[in-house]
C-alpha cells in the first residue's frame, strides 16, 4: 500500500509504500526505473511523508527512529543520514526547501530544520560548537524551529 506520491516530471513519479519500498517509475511507459529501500532495521509499517528535491535528484524520507535519510534517485543509493542525539520520535514528513539549503521534518512534537553549511566557510569556534551539540557531521546543522512547548506556552503576566 502506497502512502506517498510526488510527480518528478511529466513522465516520473516517485511513490513510498508502508514497507518502505520506494519506487521511481515512468508511468508513460508503464516500467519502473529504480526501486529502493529505506534503511533502517524496524522500519516497516512508517507512515513518512517524503519530498523530492527541486532539481528532481534527491529523495528525503524519514524514520521511525528520528533519522532522514537522503538518497541520490538516479543511482538508488543513500548519499546522506542526518540524526540528532534529541530527534528521537518517529518522522511524520520531510521537505526541502525550494533552493535545496534545507531539509525540514516533522515529529510528534518538534518541527526541525536542516541547514548545508560550507565547510569552507567554518571558523574553528563553529566547529567546537558542533561538536558540543552533538552533531558530528560539519556539513549540516539541526535546529528546532517550533515546538509543542512553544505552541502551547502563553506568556508570563507582567505586573
Amino acid at each position: 500500500m502506497s502512502d506517498c506520491l510526488r510527480c518528478l516530471d511529466d513522465t516520473r513519479v516517485v511513490s513510498k509504500s508502508v514497507d518502505n519500498r520506494v519506487l521511481l517509475w515512468d508511468w508513460c511507459a508503464q516500467s519502473t526505473e529504480r526501486e529502493l529501500r529505506v534503511k533502517g532495521k524496524g522500519e516497516s509499517g512508517a507512515r513518512t511523508l517524503f519530498d523530492v528535491s527541486s532539481d528532481g535528484q534527491y529523495l528525503a524520507v524519514g524514520s521511525k527512529t528520528g533519522a532522514v535519510y537522503l538518497y541520490e534517485l538516479q543511482s538508488g543509493e543513500c548519499v546522506h543520514t542526518l540524526e540528532h542525539k534529541r530527534a528521537r520520535q518517529s518522522v511524520r514528513a520531510c521537505a526541502f526547501s525550494a533552493h535545496c539549503r534545507h531539509v525540514l521534518f516533522v515529529t510528534e512534537a518538534f518541527i526541525w530544520r536542516w541547514d548545508h553549511l560550507d565547510p569552507k566557510s567554518l571558523k574553528d569556534e563553529d566547529r567546537a560548537r558542533l561538536a558540543l551539540t552533538g552533531e558530528a557531521d560539519p556539513h549540516t546543522t539541526a535546529d528546532v524551529i517550533i515546538s509543542e512547548e512553544s505552541v502551547d506556552s502563553k506568556p508570563d503576566k507582567q505586573e
